[in-house]
């Protein structure tokens, strides 16, 4: 298992300053000063909450709503052509999914925590990060009727991702990053746009003539240790992506007690014990965090996310080449 694994400042002052006299003068259009000035950081948010897991067909996520975030963190009513044009200009987006029982709200905020870290240890790196933010929400007081409710509506979310996946500009580097049960959704998608089937449903095209960079970090993920192995329900993903790396901790309280789900004698989860079967061609894609050491034993988002090992990685897949 070895293979798992600033220029003059009063210069450009004085640049700055005759250009703003140039513009306002109408010496020189706008559109004209702003050309060659690369697109910064962006927060984008995509909301699929509206969508029924019954109208998951084909085209589906151009229903999605599209919201741009300010510098304050506010968000403001959008359309998906000016998120698409984001991505253009970066051809680099990161892509949080939160995971289950999250509503907008809490969705945003760690969305909003991640999109800070990442601006503050990306340097000059532009990039487009983009909340995916899914009917997550509690809906029965059971849990384990909570988490299947929300395990199938993950699958068709898969769906609506790669389908919106599909549709970006050729050679764009994305980042996909999940918490807990969302790892479905992420993985999910990687497996559909390899050619895979989820519950009936395929994309209309196969993983031909697909050119994204695929890289994912699964953190915590509340899927079967088994699912990305040969048989296993994403048993495409891997192929299809050019990195996974996945947490481990198997001081997870909530994670140890996943085999539950299925009765007594279910299998481990994916973020407790780690891949248990892999295609020895996609071993090499795999990067293992084990997380014990610089987390508590709770399941919470901010155990996973502020440890050192989770946040570099994540800087390095969503910045790196």
């Amino acid at each position: 298992m070895s293979a798992l694994r600033s220029c003059n400042y009063t210069f450009r002052v004085s640049i700055v300053a005759l250009l703003w006299t140039l513009v306002h003068s109408g010496f020189i259009p706008p559109a004209l000063a702003n050309a060659g000035t690369p697109a910064g950081p962006s927060y984008w948010a995509i909301s699929t909450r509206k969508i029924p897991s019954h109208s998951v067909t084909p085209g589906v996520s151009r229903k999605a709503a599209v919201f741009k975030v300010d510098s304050d963190g506010c968000l403001a009513q959008a359309d998906l052509s000016a998120l698409q044009e984001a991505i253009e200009t970066t051809r680099r987006v990161v892509i949080y999914v939160p995971g289950n029982r999250s509503d907008f709200q809490s969705g945003h905020t760690e969305g909003w925590s991640l999109f800070q870290m990442l601006t503050d240890g990306a340097g000059s790196q532009h990039f487009v990060f983009l909340l995916w933010s899914w009917p997550a929400d509690r809906i029965t007081f059971g849990e384990r009727s909570d988490i299947w409710i929300k395990a199938c509506r993950a699958d068709a979310e898969a769906f609506i991702l790669a389908d919106w996946l599909g549709n970006l500009p050729a050679n764009t580097s994305v980042t996909l990053v999940t918490y807990s049960l969302s790892a479905r959704a992420a993985a999910g998608s990687l497996h559909l746009l390899g050619g895979g089937e989820i519950d009936g449903r395929q994309l209309p095209t196969g993983p031909e003539g697909r050119t994204l960079r695929l890289r994912a970090i699964l953190v915590g993920a509340a899927i079967d240790a088994h699912a990305l192995g040969p048989g296993g329900a994403y048993e495409k993903a891997v192929a299809q992506a050019d990195e996974i790396a996945i947490t481990v901790h198997r001081r997870d309280t909530l994670l140890r007690l996943y085999p539950l789900l299925y009765g007594l004698r279910g299998p481990q989860a994916l973020g407790f014990v780690g891949p248990t079967s892999l295609d020895p061609q996609a071993a090499g894609k795999i990067t293992l965090i084990p997380v014990e050491v610089w987390t508590g034993k709770g399941h919470s988002w901010s155990n996973y996310f502020s440890a050192l090992p989770v946040r570099g990685c994540l800087i390095e897949m969503a910045t790196g080449p």
